[in-house]
C-alpha cells in the first residue's frame, strides 16, 4: 500500500510539474502573441501615416507640376506674342520704307 501511495504521489508531483510547465509555456506564448499584435498595430499605424504623407506629397508635387506647366505655357504665349509684335513692327517699318 505504501508503495502504491508513493507511486501515486510521484505521478501526482510529475503531473503537477507538467501542468506548471504547460501553464508557463501558455503564458509565454500568450505574451509573445500579444507582443506581435501590438507590433502589428504599431506597424499598421506607421504604414497608414506613411501612406497619408505620400498621398499629400504626391498631391503637392502634382500641384507644383501643374503650376510649372501653366507658367511655361504663359511664358510661351508671351514669347509668341512678342515675336508677333516684332514681326508686325518689321512689316510696318518695311511697308513705310517702300511707300
Amino acid at each position: 500500500m505504501k508503495e502504491k501511495n508513493a507511486k501515486i504521489d510521484d505521478d501526482f508531483l510529475g503531473l503537477r510539474h507538467s501542468y506548471a510547465d504547460l501553464k508557463k509555456k501558455y503564458e509565454e506564448k500568450t505574451e509573445a502573441y500579444e507582443g506581435l499584435v501590438r507590433k502589428q498595430k504599431t506597424e499598421r499605424g506607421y504604414t497608414h501615416r506613411i501612406k497619408q504623407d505620400l498621398y499629400a506629397a504626391n498631391k503637392e508635387l502634382t500641384m507644383r507640376a501643374e503650376e510649372r506647366n501653366m507658367a511655361l505655357s504663359a511664358e510661351h504665349q508671351w514669347k509668341n506674342l512678342y515675336e508677333d509684335i516684332e514681326r508686325d513692327n518689321a512689316l510696318s517699318y518695311n511697308s513705310k520704307l517702300i511707300a
